[in-house]
């Protein structure tokens, strides 16, 4: 979970451009290792990779970017 938030905090930084797009290209790749690795962590998180990415693409693509991290905690106070 620590490396899905950090790459959640990674894709809405705006400080860096590079490290935005590198996380964010993280979460939205269909194959290679890159792909590999993110399906290995969600499967390691317990969580379906089809969700993430779902979940992630509303946090990048959302304007109350801050919310984000209060949903992770709901979320997993779910389970």
């Amino acid at each position: 979970m620590a490396v899905i938030l950090q790459a959640l905090m990674d894709a809405t930084n705006v400080a860096s451009k590079i490290t935005k797009d590198r996380a964010t290209a993280w979460f939205f790749c269909s194959v290679g290792v890159t792909c590999d690795n993110f399906e290995f962590i969600c499967d390691s998180a317990g969580i379906e990779p089809t969700i993430v990415r779902g979940f992630a693409y509303e946090v990048i693509n959302s304007e109350k970017k801050p919310d984000f991290k209060y949903r992770i905690y709901q979320i997993l106070s779910e389970r």
